[in-house]
């Protein structure tokens, strides 16, 4: 038989109910042999849990908070009892409020932990029309539906907030669900010609709270558990504007191009509305309704009458009124100045000529009949001249003003033409070829512009046989070389010329082994 004697003096095999810690038993058979073992009991760690936040409340006010039980340790299975008397572990559909839950382990050990929704909080109100000005929502005054509102901030834990929503049709908006956190309001979009109405001038639950033109409130601070349904938005459409923009009348026959038709009048003024009126002209060269794609505004034309001026072309116009302060115009009926062709009076010679070079300008046939008279200038040979083709020069280089009248079966259409008498070598000694100033594209021998004039960038084509580079230069009148461009023929290459004054400029093209053009 075996002795056994346990160091906490127990004598049975089985040592039970022991505290952590080292044990050990010493074991004596029957020749006196001794054997001594040692053995460690460890000590489980005790049960506990942390209850915590799944989803927070949605809005304010709301049921939908879920809350867990997280185990940390223990031994399972573990079962769980809420405050709520709910048994799972994790528990939803809650208001905002402190929850208590007991967990208790497969040993019979228990924790106890909490956890608390809070109440988010809401801000919003009403945008409306204010329809008399005075910063005060009154009876009768509607609300204003699709106005852009943005919330920007940062709550309390310093994370920036962007938020936006747009108001119903009776002009309400709502942001739910907030933390406490510190933002501004901003109201967007307005109709058109709608300001903003004056702002905190009485009860902060009825009156505007926008105190910027560009629809910002100042900072707004919000804790939890917070409903500020205060914050409103007051428009009224700052325009008056007319209702009928009144009649005009001067539709008129002229017999050429370049005479100078008579005033277009008002015959019905404007009406409606209130304030001072502004007028706009607006000309068109294509006929059919008023269609603001293919009109022109005419400038410096704020005027209830108006004077075109000589005209080349069958010309439309139209008048359109509105009120100071308003945005719309309102068109009204359309004159026409329609040309005829009896006579058409027409130049065709160079835009740019050298110093007593003799230069031929022609007038278009303007048929059988027809006289024509030429204005040259005082430094020009001859000054003027009664034929259709003629051959002149000027002594002094500058911008002459060429005037041409034709004259058939009592009708005269008259036209002018500038063009630029140069003394330049760069120009004058290249024997350069001219053309029409009419002509969308300018031949320079081989070398093609267009367009031609140009506002910005030019479209310089090569010859199609040509073989190696060409280097262009761009000089002014004066002689001076602005840019130097090297191209590889054969092709269509851009010139970016918008850093230029308006003016004449004058393209040598030189390519390689040949001449300059």
């Amino acid at each position: 038989p075996y002795e056994i004697e346990w160091s906490t003096g127990a004598t049975t095999e089985i040592a039970d109910g022991l505290a952590a810690g080292d044990y050990s038993a010493t074991v004596v058979d029957a020749n006196g042999c001794t054997a001594v073992a040692v053995v460690t009991v460890g000590e489980e760690p005790p049960l506990e849990c942390v209850a915590v936040v799944v989803n927070p409340i949605s809005s304010y006010n709301g049921s939908d908070g879920v809350v867990s039980a997280e185990i940390t340790s223990g031994e399972g299975p573990f079962a769980f009892l809420w405050s709520t008397g709910d048994n799972d572990q994790e528990v939803s559909g809650l208001p905002a409020g402190a929850y208590d839950v007991t967990v208790t382990d497969g040993n019979g050990c228990e924790s106890f932990c909490s956890v608390t929704l809070d109440n988010p909080s809401q801000i919003g109100d009403r945008v409306w029309e204010d329809k008399n000005e005075n910063g005060q929502q009154d009876p009768g005054e509607t609300g204003l539906g699709n106005i852009l509102v943005t919330l920007v901030g940062l709550d309390a834990a310093g994370n920036p907030m962007l938020l936006t929503t747009t108001t119903a049709v009776d002009g309400s908006y709502l942001f739910d669900g907030l933390p406490a956190a510190t933002f501004t309001l901003t109201f967007g979009d307005l109709p058109l010609d709608y300001v903003f109405s004056p702002a905190n001038v009485g009860n902060d639950a009825t009156d505007s709270d926008v105190i910027s033109a560009d629809g910002s409130t100042g900072s707004i601070s919000i804790g939890l558990n917070e409903s500020r349904l205060t914050i409103d938005a007051g428009l009224f459409n700052a325009c008056d504007n007319i209702t009928f923009p009144g009649t005009i009348a001067g539709d008129e026959y002229l017999c050429g191009p370049g005479n100078d038709p008579g005033p277009i009048v008002e015959v019905l003024p404007a009406s409606g509305g209130s304030g001072p009126i502004e007028y706009m002209w607006m000309m068109s060269t294509q006929g059919g309704p008023f269609n603001a794609n293919t009109w022109t505004p005419i400038p410096n034309s704020n005027t209830p009458n108006y004077n075109p001026g000589p005209i080349a072309v069958t010309t439309y116009y139209a008048r359109c009124v509105r009120r100071d302060g308003c945005t719309l115009f309102l068109e009204g009926n359309i004159v026409v100045k329609e040309v005829g062709s009896e006579a058409v009076a027409v130049i065709n010679g160079p835009a740019t000529i050298c110093v007593d070079d003799i230069v031929t300008f022609s007038a278009d046939d303007s048929g059988a009949g027809a006289t024509y008279n030429w204005n040259f200038g005082q430094n020009a040979s001859p000054p003027t001249a009664s034929t259709q083709s003629v051959d002149v020069s000027w002594s002094l280089y500058g911008v002459q003003t060429i005037t041409l009248s034709a004259t058939n079966n009592g009708c005269t259409s008259t036209a002018s033409m500038q063009v630029y008498v140069t003394n330049s070598p760069n120009w004058c000694d290249q024997n350069l070829q001219g053309s029409d100033r009419s002509s969308t594209k300018e031949a320079l021998g081989q070398v093609r512009l267009f367009p031609n004039p140009t506002a910005d960038l030019l479209n310089v084509q090569l010859p199609p046989d040509l073989e190696g580079p060409v280097r262009l230069e761009l000089f002014s009148t004066t002689g001076q070389r602005l840019q130097t461009f090297f191209l590889e023929g054969p092709a269509t290459e851009t010139l970016d010329l918008s850093t230029l004054q308006p003016g004449l400029y004058l393209l040598n093209c030189t390519f390689a082994n040949a001449e300059p053009q």
